[in-house]
């Protein structure tokens, strides 16, 4: 029955002839959530996440849509602020076994919005209405996240990060200097946080650092503001310090050898990263340059064309003369 369900619910939203909108898209889709949850078939749950993912693709392609209606663009908004809001429910304490209903369905709704996220289009990345949601949903779903003792969450929470950074961070100054400040660096610097979170702090990092000019706006953002918490320097002053301890990191010499060659990378790769930047920057102006000298030549060939006489002597057209015949002028 639970597999008919999910079935005739795809059929019903993925439909082009009947489209299913608003609170009865929500219905939808949180069937199939429930249906993933509760079922102890694992054929069935597979089938129940598949169609979930299919399910949100239909509905972001129609927001993305040449003439996207506004009903489209209300059904986006619905679930993704509804997945936001499942992504933040507290666990129990203690911490809930791995195959429990609360867990699943934190790591179930982290899943779905950074394949949103991941995804997504010009209409989402560039719609007020989508960076308000993001700013005020999914980014307290990632401070909250951010710090959990379960390596999956965590990681899911890092990765939607990763990808908010690509492709948000010109609307979310303010909210990656409280995520760099109040997880990344926090996690880095904490004698409490463990081995497992460090290290996955620092392979996010690893990703991060790789494009030079988020290295460059990093320092100018937050170093160079000077109401910024000098976000970069401490980065790789952390950074530093765990390649360098010779104290215990982790819960075993193994993973503090890869801990410490993983935090070494990432210091060699923002030196990378640095001298790219600057080669780009030089091989760019070079070329302006180029364009520059190219242009003004354009522009006295044409004038000489047009007075032969009077273009006499500019760079186009003045002939190259010996040194020897050149007379000096006293």
């Amino acid at each position: 029955m639970q597999l008919q369900i999910v079935q005739a619910v795809n059929t019903a939203v993925t439909s082009a002839v009947t489209a299913v909108h608003d609170t009865t898209l929500l219905l939808a889709v949180k069937t199939c959530f429930y249906i993933y949850l509760v079922s102890k078939n694992g054929t069935i749950q597979k089938t129940a996440n598949a169609t979930l993912t299919q399910m949100l693709d239909v509905v972001f392609a129609r927001l993305e849509s040449p003439g996207a209606s506004s009903m489209a663009q209300k059904d986006a908004f619905l679930v993704f602020r509804s997945l936001c809001k499942l992504s933040m429910k507290p666990l129990p304490e203690p911490l809930p076994a791995d195959d429990s209903i609360e867990l699943r369905s934190k790591l179930l709704s982290l899943q779905l919005l950074y394949s949103i996220i991941a995804s997504s289009g010009e209409r989402f990345r560039g719609g007020e209405k989508f960076v308000w949601a993001i700013r005020q949903y999914l980014c307290l779903s990632l401070l909250k996240n951010g710090v959990s003792p379960i390596p999956a969450i965590l990681q899911l929470s890092l990765d939607i990060f990763v990808t908010l950074i690509k492709y948000f961070k010109a609307h979310l100054k303010s909210e990656i200097g409280v995520f760099f400040s109040n997880i990344l660096l926090r996690i880095l610097e904490s004698a409490n946080s463990s081995g497992s979170q460090k290290l996955l702090v620092v392979q996010s990092l690893r990703v991060l650092v790789r494009d030079p000019q988020l290295i460059v706006d990093l320092f100018l953002n937050y170093d160079c503001d000077l109401e910024g918490k000098g976000i970069f320097t401490s980065m790789c002053d952390d950074l530093s310090r765990l390649a360098a301890t010779n104290q215990a990191l982790t819960e075993s010499t193994e993973q503090d050898g890869v801990l410490k060659m993983l935090a070494l990378e990432t210091l060699v790769a923002i030196a990378d990263s640095m001298v790219a930047w600057e080669r780009d920057v030089k091989q760019r102006f070079s070329r302006l340059g180029h364009d520059l000298d190219d242009s003004r030549e354009e522009q006295e060939l044409r004038y000489a064309r047009k007075h032969p006489w009077k273009a006499w002597g500019t760079r186009a057209t003045r002939p190259e003369t010996h040194p020897k015949d050149r007379k000096s002028v006293v």
